[in-house]
């Protein structure tokens, strides 16, 4: 198992930094915490995302503009 996959819950994109992420992730990202269906390290999991960058999108600290 990687180092990032331990550390971070995710998997790098190609290049540098993780994936970048769409309106449409960060709204079922939104989607499915407020309805139960995954749980935060399945959406850290799938999206590659930190849990920094995670709780950021949850809290509306970024990605405010979407829904």
């Amino acid at each position: 198992m990687s180092l990032t996959k331990i550390f971070f819950g995710g998997q790098r994109s190609r290049g540098r930094g993780y994936k970048k992420l769409t309106q449409e992730d960060v709204d079922y990202i939104r989607s499915m915490i407020k309805s139960g269906l995954m749980t935060r390290e399945e959406l850290m999991d799938k999206y590659g995302i930190s849990k920094s960058t995670y709780y950021n999108i949850v809290s509306g600290k970024t990605w405010k503009d979407c829904k």
